[in-house]
């Protein structure tokens, strides 16, 4: 998931196309777990099309880099603080929800609390992007095989087999680490317009089909360190940067992608989950698909009116901030 941008050249869409398919993906993941539980026909299924979201967000760090800057830390920093706010003042006026301190405390203080779990490990990520970045430029190709044999072993074979605690489900900032290091070797060593389609899409239905299969079995298979899983994402990122075109509104629409998390993934949108699994409990099918289809298209919709009003309101702030800062501080790499 990139979550910062500081390129000024013209953005490809097919990477913006493959923002909107890999938060589509979160989010359909959750209405998965989060409004039916299991319960629904062809779960196992319809959750393996879509398990790879998150990797497939951060394959797309790794395959740009990540430039740190005080601006891009003030922007991670006020939009998760922004949505954290909001998202509290929601759940207070709608559901009534009573103040505690550890509310407030996840309020305030959403990355160090870790109230959305990505944010937090890809802040962590990009606070350590320059000795990542200088370490992978500086590393010789043998080297790199061998860092990246030592990657996959760390999080595809001892912490998702044996469940090692430094990266037991792929939830953690090793994870994105991993799969930040695929992209900038995907960028640095692969020539994707001379990959053959009918591979990636064989590689990505064989590693589907795996997934699908043993998942009602072993629901590991649908942590992100599954090595299926990482396949699965990988496949879908070479796939879609094979298709070079170039669409503003694609490209405007993308930048919401991370308010459509944030909304989702906050507490009010928690609550939005809790009702809608409730009243599928109770809806006929049509019922439910309509609602859950109506909660689809207006989160991204909200996300994108919502994303408007913060940028004009607070985006002036974050510039000038950002610069005075560099000015004292220089983060960037040369």
């Amino acid at each position: 998931m990139t979550i910062t941008d500081n390129r000024t050249v013209i953005r490809q869409s097919n990477i913006e196309l493959l923002r909107i398919i890999a938060m589509s993906m979160i989010v359909i993941h959750h209405i998965l777990i989060y409004c039916f539980q299991k319960n629904i026909e062809g779960f196992y299924f319809l959750n393996s099309l879509v398990v790879g979201g998150v990797n497939l967000f951060t394959l797309i760090s790794g395959y740009f880099g990540i430039k740190l800057k005080w601006k891009s830390i003030i922007n991670i920093i006020s939009i998760t603080l922004f949505y954290s706010i909001l998202s509290f003042l929601a759940t207070l006026l709608i559901y009534k929800e009573p103040i505690s301190v550890p509310i407030i405390v996840s309020t305030f203080f959403p990355i160090d609390s870790e109230a959305y779990w990505y944010v937090t490990c890809y802040f962590f990520l990009m606070l350590l992007s320059p000795l990542i970045n200088t370490g992978l430029k500086r590393l010789s190709r043998s080297q790199l095989l061998f860092i990246m044999g030592a990657l996959v072993y760390i999080n595809c074979f001892s912490s998702w087999i044996f469940q090692n605690a430094i990266n037991p489900k792929g939830y953690t900032t090793m994870q994105l680490i991993f799969i930040y290091c695929i992209g900038y070797i995907i960028r640095n060593y692969i020539t994707v317009k001379r990959l053959n389609i009918n591979k990636l899409v064989l590689g990505g239905v064989i590693s589907y089909v795996i997934i699908a299969l043993i998942t009602p079995y072993a629901w590991r298979f649908f942590y992100y360190n599954n090595p299926f899983v990482v396949v699965f994402s990988i496949c879908i990122f070479l796939f879609v940067m094979k298709f070079h075109f170039t669409n503003h509104f694609v490209n405007s629409f993308a930048k919401s992608m991370l308010a459509v998390y944030l909304i989702q993934e906050g507490l009010f949108g928690r609550k939005i989950y809790n009702t809608i699994y409730a009243f599928q409990n109770e809806a006929s099918t049509p019922e439910t698909a309509a609602i859950i289809m109506l909660y689809f298209f207006g989160l991204f919709i909200l996300a994108f009116i919502l994303e408007w009003v913060r940028l004009n309101v607070f985006n002036k702030l974050n510039n000038s901030l950002g610069i005075y800062l560099e000015t004292r501080l220089n983060l960037s790499q040369s």
